[in-house]
């Protein structure tokens, strides 16, 4: 008889979130690998940052044509051992894959960036990232409210003084 590796936990919080299971997955096209793109991230000033202990999420805009692209980062100073990197890269990859539906609809360049020097469960890493990716949702929806309320000014005030 052959076993799943599949999480069935994983499964489940996936199928009771409203989340396609056969869709929810990470291809190639949704991890940034650009570096053009990644020098725009971290150092073209335009980016905006956040945390849920301990996950940093440094994020912006995707530029028009591009798609919403992901990288993540931990650390050799946090953890000296590979297996222990991979095991928190790992980590973070399902918990964005399983939670990405929050973020539909809106093009973002982000990356996921590891803070503590210890290892956490799933559970507790998959909670940090829904705390971000809705933070990151409100975030632009803020941002599209303010930006409708100031061309609606603006059009009004160009109205009023010809």
């Amino acid at each position: 008889m052959i076993e799943s590796n599949i999480c069935p936990e994983s499964i489940r919080s996936a199928a009771s979130a409203g989340v396609d299971t056969q869709r929810a997955t990470l291809s190639k096209a949704e991890r940034l690998h650009s570096k053009k793109l990644i020098d725009d991230l971290f150092g073209g000033g335009h980016s905006k940052a956040m945390s849920a202990f301990p996950i940093r999420l440094v994020f912006m805009p995707a530029p028009e044509g591009e798609s919403s692209q992901m990288l993540i980062s931990v650390p050799k100073r946090y953890f000296h051992r590979a297996n222990k990197r991979n095991r928190v890269k790992r980590q973070l990859r399902e918990a964005y894959r399983l939670n990405k539906h929050l973020i539909d609809g809106q093009n973002w360049l982000m990356a996921f960036i590891w803070l503590d020097s210890e290892l956490h469960d799933s559970q507790d890493v998959s909670k940090c990232m829904v705390t971000l990716l809705t933070r990151l949702q409100e975030r632009c929806l803020k941002e599209k409210k303010e930006q409708t309320h100031h061309d609606f000014h603006k059009v009004r005030t160009s109205q009023a003084f010809p």
